[in-house]
């Protein structure tokens, strides 16, 4: 965890509701350590990947949705 402060990009942590693998704890010790970190809690348990790919979809569109928006044009 020390090592987390470090990562300077937008980063997104997705969490099953009912994931006995990964606590709130933990995922709100990612969202303090993470600078511009989103966390979201989806449905299901540890493998809500599989079980709910469109919750995952749509949770991941608007992240990247919200990139693009904040994305700064680079200078030529």
């Amino acid at each position: 965890f020390d090592m987390l402060p470090r990562i300077r990009c937008p980063t997104l942590v997705l969490k099953g509701a009912k994931s006995s693998v990964t606590s709130d704890e933990e995922c709100a010790a990612l969202a303090a350590a993470i600078d511009d970190c989103t966390v979201s809690v989806l449905p299901g348990g540890h493998h809500f990947l599989l079980a709910h790919p469109a919750a995952v979809g749509a949770v991941l569109r608007r992240f990247l949705e919200r990139l693009e928006r904040e994305r700064k044009p680079r200078e030529l």
